[in-house]
């Protein structure tokens, strides 16, 4: 924008300066010619004078004394030339009766008559080379030139300035919206250029303000809802607990185990300090193997095969550990919610070449059809909801959700693309939640 401003700042002070500088180009012209013509009547003007007043005989000393840059022609009447050698043509008649200049080869060439001579009028011939005329003429277009180039400079020198102390703001402010669509809701501008940008800075930012405490109301509002649920769950380990059957009473209890972890995690998630903005990444390996103890509980008891493979014994990515955790807990969810109890299923991680890894959750079930990752969307009468999480969650670290049909299981393969992350980012990040309570990432018997 900077450019496409100065371009058109500086296409406007060239037309403007063409417009002056056409006029004094050719002013120029037509002034060194009339300083060469008055410098030519004020060189003749002595002979003139001089030559009615000398004898005949002193004639030819006078001019020669008078000729010594060689450009003076006299031509009496009687038809003697004296001076500078030349032919008489038809213009030393004309010139009898009036002076006048006329631009010849050898440069411009002045006639004037010399009245009272002996014999009739005489006819006084001066040249000034093209040399005396165009040497001038070229130096002070130069001039005029360079200082036209240096005007342009100095007016692009301060079009720049002036752009800079505009577009700066707008770069502040493309800066910062940027940075809010990224999930940087602490980013802020700080007022300043015209007052236009300013007033769009203060509004920017009090729509930051607004977005951040919209944000901060809906999770308490999700953190109250997770936290009524408190009470059934409390009612249902009661019931459980209540049990004759002792197989029965465990099964019971470690589901009652499991929904209220879940709601811990949900409390906990949304009370969380909103960094969205913070950088992030994890150890999928780590992450893999925590929630796939997590499930394996489950899968034992609804026998099912569970395979979990890595390539690598750390893989790093750029994602949150807790999002990343919630979309392999909504895959695998889908696992057990949409395929039968025998159905097999594995869980795998393979590092990429260009940096991250591919976290793939395969079942032996029916497949379903790929168009169903659509939030809100579902052919099973579910919410439609996890296969949007972990779609999401993949493009935040810079990847994607693929999905296909599993050649080992036959049934379908949901796959995260997941950004690589450097192995030192995840330390950091460790360390920055050391001090935080951790999810639950196993279940009683794992």
């Amino acid at each position: 924008m900077a450019r496409r401003l100065m371009l058109t700042f500086l296409a406007a002070t060239s037309l403007v300066m063409l417009g002056f500088l056409v006029p004094l180009w050719i002013m120029i012209g037509n002034l060194v010619d009339a300083q060469a013509q008055q410098a030519a009547v004020r060189s003749v003007q002595p002979l003139v004078v001089q030559l009615p007043l000398v004898a005949t005989q002193r004639l030819p000393v006078v001019v020669d004394a008078r000729n010594t840059d060689g450009r003076t022609t006299v031509f009496l009447a009687e038809g003697t030339v004296l001076g500078t050698p030349a032919s008489a043509g038809p213009e030393v008649t004309l010139a009898q009766r009036g002076s006048f200049f006329q631009n010849t080869a050898e440069g411009q060439v002045l006639y004037a008559p010399i009245a009272d001579m002996p014999g009739g009028t005489a006819v006084i011939r001066y040249v000034t080379p093209e040399d005396d005329i165009n040497g001038p003429i070229l130096r002070a277009r130069l001039v005029l030139v360079t200082l036209g180039l240096l005007l342009l400079a100095v007016a692009a020198f301060v079009m720049w300035r002036l752009a800079r102390s505009v577009l700066r703001p707008v770069e502040a402010l493309a800066h910062t919206a940027e940075s809010l669509g990224s999930g940087d809701l602490s980013a802020r501008v700080e007022p300043a250029g015209p007052p236009e940008i300013q007033e769009i800075g203060t509004l920017l930012n009090r729509l930051a303000d607004h977005i951040q405490v919209l944000l901060q109301l809906e999770r308490e509002g999700v953190a109250d809802v997770a936290h009524r649920l408190r009470t059934p769950v409390t009612a249902l380990r009661l019931n459980a607990e209540a049990l004759t059957d002792p197989e029965e009473r465990v099964r019971l209890s470690r589901d009652v185990d499991r929904m209220e972890m879940m709601v811990d995690d949900v409390i906990h998630e949304a009370r969380r300090p909103i960094d969205v903005g913070a950088a992030t990444a994890c150890d999928a390996v780590d992450i893999v193997r925590s929630r796939t103890a997590f499930w394996r509980v489950l899968a034992e008891d609804q026998g099912r095969v569970m395979t979990v493979e890595w390539d690598l014994a750390s893989i790093a990515v750029s994602s949150d550990a807790d999002a990343l955790a919630d979309a392999l807990d909504a895959l695998i969810g889908n696992v057990f919610a949409y395929t039968p109890d025998e159905a097999p299923f594995s869980v795998t991680v393979h590092s990429r070449a260009e940096g991250g890894a591919i976290v793939a959750v395969s079942d032996g079930g029916a497949g379903f059809d790929p168009a169903i990752v659509t939030r809100g969307s579902s052919g099973s009468g579910s919410t439609g909801l996890g296969l949007d999480i972990a779609r999401r969650t993949a493009e935040r670290s810079g990847g994607s959700l693929l999905i296909s049909q599993s050649t080992l299981l036959g049934g379908a393969c949901v796959s995260l693309v997941l950004g690589g992350a450097s192995p030192q980012s995840v330390i950091a990040v460790k360390r920055g939640k050391d001090r935080q309570p951790r999810r639950g990432t196993t279940a009683k018997g794992t």
